[in-house]
């Protein structure tokens, strides 16, 4: 049983006064003892700082101080947690119930370096559940959401993220992770919820073609996983510029009919 490992939360925030109370909420009422809070904002002008200092009492540890990034954020965060586990939670994300890390943890996690599960996407007027995807397709994208992947403190925090990728250090930790060996644990339920618009939604262009990137630097790919990747990165272009053109209202409409299964009650 896991019920005394020690959970490191890190949430990075700058200048998102609005969304990061609705964080600092969710993980204060998760119904786990063992829980390590760690907030790292990026020298808030807007109001976060007052938020951050009313919850202080409950943080285990914070700063607030320019950065060269959210992955420069993320990678101070994980420097000075001390839990056994850590998961990454941006300002503006929340966990999917209060109960959801007392339920992975109360199963048997001696065999597991990394727990990964499925995401609930927040797109304001409907939310749906993103399943996660096996690690043996990372070769394709990200097949699952970094807020819904915990991981042992002690394999990543040697390294930490690699700043020279903007979009894509998060996929680029895990990709280094699948590909040393370390065993990954599906827990079948959603773990966040996520807002929608984030860094790599808005540029999905650039979030694809540094992935490709990250991939190649890490394997040697194949004729049909190169195939895969440039028709990815044609048919991203052209997404891209369609969503430029179109009212929002439009887009949300495609979005939410694509994914009409998966959705959820607000």
């Amino acid at each position: 049983m896991n019920r005394s490992a020690i959970i490191s939360v890190v949430t990075v925030v700058l200048d998102d006064v609005l969304a990061l109370e609705k964080t600092i909420q969710s993980v204060l009422s998760q119904n786990l003892q063992t829980l390590e809070f760690i907030v790292v904002d990026g020298g808030s002008t807007d109001g976060t700082l007052e938020v951050i200092k009313r919850f202080q009492s409950r943080i285990d540890y914070w700063i607030s101080e320019p950065d060269r990034g959210p992955y420069d954020a993320m990678n101070k965060g994980l420097f000075k947690a001390t839990g056994d586990w850590v998961i990454f939670l941006n300002s503006g994300d929340r966990f999917a119930d209060p109960m959801v890390l007392s339920r992975i943890f109360s199963q048997d996690m001696n065999n597991a370096d990394i727990i990964y599960g499925d995401s609930i996407a927040d797109y304001g007027r409907f939310r749906f559940i993103r399943k996660a995807g096996p690690p043996t397709g990372l070769w394709k994208d990200m097949v699952f959401s970094h807020q819904s992947v915990i991981i042992r403190t002690s394999i990543i925090q040697e390294d930490g993220f690699q700043l020279q990728y903007k979009i894509g250090a998060d996929y680029e930790m895990v990709m280094r992770l699948f590909l040393s060996g370390k065993r990954f644990y599906y827990f079948p339920e959603p773990i966040s919820i996520t807002e929608a618009f984030g860094i790599s939604h808005r540029h999905m262009f650039s979030s694809g073609r540094e992935h490709y990137r990250i991939l190649r630097s890490m394997k040697t790919l194949t004729f049909k996983e190169k195939k895969y990747h440039l028709d990815k990165l044609f048919f991203l272009s052209v997404i891209s510029a369609f969503y430029r053109f179109i009212p929002k209202s439009l887009y949300l409409s495609i979005i939410k009919k694509i994914n009409h299964k998966n959705l959820v009650t607000l």
